[in-house]
């Protein structure tokens, strides 16, 4: 027997600023696994919700419990009861994550199962759709497109005319109803993105990356490696526009989440650690940098051969770290 059934409201006009609210098709649902309630398989108990797509496009299912202790597991089934997609922590940490390609009318039963007998508790259901219209995945088309245009004029050292073709055709996107929630044109964008930076276009890359940044902080996780991509690319746009604060704050956020979800030697985690300690090394904050040199080497040394490169650049920066803070004989160690 279902525990809801809802509806999406039909209908979606978009034209919203960064960040991105959350639209009329979206759906945020408190709910609550019981403890008796029925199992899922193999997994513990779960808890049902029944939905219908009014709109074409991608949905995101998602769910993030109150106690991030319960560990979740998604499961989508079609009406006929066959499965649609399933997932149990792709979403980043324990937060399980599916997305759908929908039409109106598709039925579904979305379970949601602690994958652990004896636990149960709450959560939220997390629907974020991305409606798609012809006019948006016209739009994505036309940013590929330019992207791929842009490629063959760079090649033929025409740059100026290859930042041209992707100005031109990002003043398009932008008034397009609907862009700001449609995957199909932030995949594109991503793409563009890209492309400008390629072709040093400072500005283009550092809005593509916000646009991108805003549309996967909206549909994605908090946790999600899609989302901590566009955050730390992001990071090193504000740098090359100088804003060097902004791009702190995206790293510090982009670290927290690795630390939740990666294990300590994973190189995302250490690469993140080394851009985070440049940053704070630009603003001044040495020790703050060193500190964070000191346990990329740590865990590097503990992990890599002694003549991987990735150990050797632990060591130079972490060197040059302390060469600026005076200490010439360790620096040289």
């Amino acid at each position: 027997m279902l525990g809801l059934y809802l509806y999406a409201m039909a209908g979606l006009v978009v034209q919203s600023a960064t960040p991105l609210a959350d639209q009329p098709l979206d759906l945020r649902i408190a709910l609550e696994i019981a403890a008796d309630a029925a199992p899922l398989g193999e997994l513990g108990p779960m808890r049902e919700v029944a939905q219908r797509a009014d709109f074409a496009g991608s949905l995101f299912v998602w769910a993030v419990a109150e106690d991030r202790a319960l560990d979740l597991f998604v499961r989508v089934d079609r009406s006929d009861s066959s499965l649609w997609k399933e997932d149990d922590d792709s979403g980043g940490g324990n937060v399980p994550l599916v997305r759908l390609d929908v039409v109106p009318g598709d039925a579904f039963v979305v379970r949601v199962a602690s994958k652990s007998r004896a636990q149960h508790g709450a959560f939220t259901l997390h629907l974020i759709a991305a409606p798609e219209t012809e006019q948006t995945r016209s739009t994505a088309a036309a940013v590929l497109d330019a992207v791929a245009r842009a490629t063959e004029l760079a090649q033929s050292q025409a740059f100026d005319a290859a930042r041209q073709a992707l100005a031109d055709v990002w003043r398009e996107l932008v008034t397009v109803d609907g862009a700001r929630s449609s995957r199909d044109i932030s995949e594109a964008v991503w793409r563009l993105r890209y492309k400008a930076r390629e072709l040093g276009d400072v500005a283009l890359t550092a809005d593509a990356g916000r646009w991108v940044r805003a549309w996967r902080e909206h549909a994605l996780p908090e946790d999600a490696h899609a989302l901590q991509a566009a955050r730390a690319n992001l990071a090193l746009d504000l740098k090359d526009l100088g804003d060097v604060t902004g791009a702190r704050e995206l790293e510090e956020q982009v670290l927290a989440v690795c630390l939740r979800t990666l294990p300590d030697d994973h190189p995302d985690l250490n690469r993140t650690r080394l851009n985070l300690a440049t940053t704070l090394g630009t603003l001044g904050d040495a020790r703050a940098a060193r500190q964070l040199q000191e346990k990329v080497l740590e865990v590097r040394t503990r992990t890599l051969p002694d003549d991987h490169p990735d150990l050797q650049l632990a060591r130079q920066n972490l060197a040059v770290t302390i060469l600026d803070s005076g200490d010439v004989a360790r620096a040289r160690e």
